[in-house]
């Protein structure tokens, strides 16, 4: 399950959760979360009104 939801001008997250059922054969399921953050850094300083 994943989706991106803005943060605002130039921000982004995304977070993605994973259910690995028995990794490598004879583990027990894993329950994997990632938060991935997104920075556009030239869009994110013109919202801020910084001359580039």
């Amino acid at each position: 399950m994943t989706g991106i939801f803005a943060l605002g001008p130039g921000v982004k997250l995304q977070p993605d959760l994973q259910v690995i059922v028995h990794p490598g054969g004879q583990l027990p399921t894993a329950l994997v979360g990632i938060l991935r953050v997104d920075i556009d850094l030239v869009q994110w300083a013109k919202s801020q009104g910084v001359a580039l």
